[in-house]
């Protein structure tokens, strides 16, 4: 598999990537055990780049990738989203947000449900009207030890 420099701080991904939106929502019923061995396949192959968000399943899908890469989180470059957040009893209900205490309790959500300590990159959905990214992007993790960024 081919790979690519993501950015100028030497992070390299699989230049084919496997976005996993549609394993948990959107197109029809999904199918948990036939997505992780989708996923478990596509890093088989040399894919590393896996793409998901807080808001895919109301947190569905990053339970979903976090069982799929359980002991091979090396492997893998997993980039989540956050920032459309969704009505407690009406999912087709939807708003935005980049408020810094929100953007917080959405990375630390992120990353109980994909039962990781860090995640790489984290980006925001959809800008909040209002919210300054300088702000949002304050809110970042640090990087582990000797990670590139």
């Amino acid at each position: 598999m081919e790979h690519r420099t993501l950015g100028t701080q030497g992070l390299e991904v699989s230049a084919i990537g496997l976005g996993c939106m549609g394993m948990s929502e959107f197109y029809g019923e999904g199918d948990d055990s036939e997505s992780i061995a989708t996923i478990q396949r596509a890093l088989d192959e040399g894919l590393s780049f896996l793409d998901t968000a807080d808001m895919y399943g109301s947190g569905a899908n990053e339970r979903l990738v976090g069982r799929a890469i359980a002991g091979r989180r090396d492997e893998v470059v997993l980039a989540t989203k956050f920032g459309i957040v969704r009505d407690a009893e009406d999912s087709s209900i939807r708003g935005v947000s980049g408020r810094p205490e929100y953007v917080k309790e959405a990375c630390d959500a992120s990353l109980a449900r994909l039962g990781l300590d860090h995640m790489t990159p984290q980006r925001v959905s959809s800008r909040s009207h209002g919210s300054w990214l300088r702000v949002t992007t304050s809110c970042r993790f640090p990087a582990p030890s000797g990670s590139p960024i």
